[in-house]
């Protein structure tokens, strides 16, 4: 994991490592998930697809391959209003609003009373 972020300038959530036991011929799968990656800008974006070098591999029919599992997620902005029921909508909240601020979006909503909001992040 420390090479990897050395290297790459990367940061790395987690690196694993395991044998294939379905298919021993396969050898093994390495998974690195990475945090996030600072791009141009000073923008958090997803990080480039690595690329093999396989000059140095040894072994009958031995291949090296990278995916992307999933693409990461862009840095949240912007603003959004709420509903509930088919009522009208609350008005528009950033997308970084603090429990009292959602909470009091969505009792603006003529159906909601009084309520309760946890933050889950």
């Amino acid at each position: 994991k420390a090479s990897i972020e050395e290297d790459l300038a990367i940061s790395v959530k987690s690196v694993l490592s395991e044998n294939i036991r379905e298919i021993p011929e396969l050898g093994r799968r390495w998974t690195v998930v990475f945090s996030h990656y600072i791009g141009e800008y000073g923008r958090d974006v997803d990080i480039p697809l690595l690329q093999v070098i396989d000059d140095n591999l040894l072994g009958l029919d031995a291949q090296v391959w990278t995916h992307t599992g999933f693409e990461g997620r862009g840095i949240l902005n912007g603003t959004f209003a709420l509903s509930f029921r088919d009522s009208n909508p609350s008005y528009f909240v950033p997308h970084n609003s603090s429990e009292s601020d959602i909470k009091a979006a969505l009792e603006s909503i003529d159906s909601i009373n009084e309520m309760q909001v946890t933050n889950r992040r």
